[in-house]
């Protein structure tokens, strides 16, 4: 998603959605994109995902 569209999404102004972004960026929850500069599930966030779907299964 953009900026733009999470920033909508979410109700906030993009300046705060951005900052927020950053700080979730910098633990692993989301990624950005290099070439499109859209942001996606981060890596700490497939993890957590898979983590869950494990234990739904057991």
């Amino acid at each position: 998603m953009s900026l733009t569209q999470i920033a909508t999404a979410s109700g906030m102004q993009p300046s705060k959605a951005h900052r927020y972004l950053v700080s979730l960026a910098r633990v692993g929850l989301v990624a950005q994109s290099p070439s499109s500069g859209r942001y996606d599930l981060g890596p700490a966030m497939r993890r957590l995902g898979v983590e869950s779907l494990r234990r739904r299964t057991s």
